[in-house]
């Protein structure tokens, strides 16, 4: 090949579409299926797995118990433990408030995790497909409660899922919900609608991020035990 021939094809490649580039959760999840109505407590779950929490008592129906969730009817034979019936079947759910309150802390502190989380509604966060990306690239976890039109059980119930990944505009959902496939791409812009709905309760949906908190380092301490008094 000569100079000239590479140059246009060098050219050539140039003009070509680029395929967006892959970000993935790492390390990825491990899929757990779900029971009734315990889908916020099982993503739960695959997060605390995730981050190498062990033991019979990382189990969706001992941290449903922990979030205060509630179900529709005790189904015979379908959970072990005593779970809390809701008055309304149609309103049987997780807030999403207890992923943020004392429940949650309760469940950081009896892992002896440090973690944080915080919830997003979608009108504040602005570009959707660059927030889910910068928190992959950081490792945190990304809860994302919705209508669920998009996924397996395309019902229009509400639903939690988790963000493992992202391609161009499509965001890949860990989906709790029980049989195979529960790995899949859905639109970003369609899950921003999704999201950006109020549930049952009357309470707006969103997403929640679990993050480590921000390190003090050594040089921060220095920083603040003699720098930082001029200041003062």
């Amino acid at each position: 090949m000569t100079i000239k021939e590479a140059n246009r094809r060098e050219e050539s490649d140039k003009d070509r579409p680029q395929r967006p580039t892959r970000i993935e959760i790492k390390p990825p999840y491990t899929h757990v299926a779900q029971k009734l109505s315990l889908c916020g407590s099982t993503c739960l779950e695959m997060i605390l797995r995730r981050r190498g929490v062990k033991g019979k008592d990382v189990d969706q129906e001992q941290l449903a118990l922990a979030l205060g969730t509630t179900i529709p009817e005790h189904i015979p034979g379908h959970y072990s433990l005593e779970l809390p019936v809701a008055e309304d079947p149609l309103k049987a759910s997780t807030d999403l408030s207890a992923f943020v309150g004392e429940p949650i802390k309760d469940v950081f502190r009896r892992f002896n995790l440090k973690l944080e989380t915080k919830i997003y509604y979608i009108d504040a966060i602005g570009d959707l497909g660059q927030f889910l990306e910068n928190n992959l690239r950081q490792g945190n976890d990304i809860l994302v409660n919705y209508i669920d039109v998009l996924g397996k059980s395309k019902g229009g119930a509400g639903h939690y899922a988790l963000v493992s990944g992202k391609e161009g505009k499509a965001a890949t959902l860990c989906d709790p919900w029980e049989g195979n496939d529960n790995f899949y791409d859905v639109s970003i812009d369609d899950l921003a609608k999704q999201i950006d709905t109020i549930d049952p309760l009357g309470n707006r949906r969103g997403i929640v991020i679990f993050k480590e908190p921000a390190r003090i380092t050594k040089l921060h301490h220095f920083w603040f035990a003699h720098i930082g008094r001029i200041f003062l």
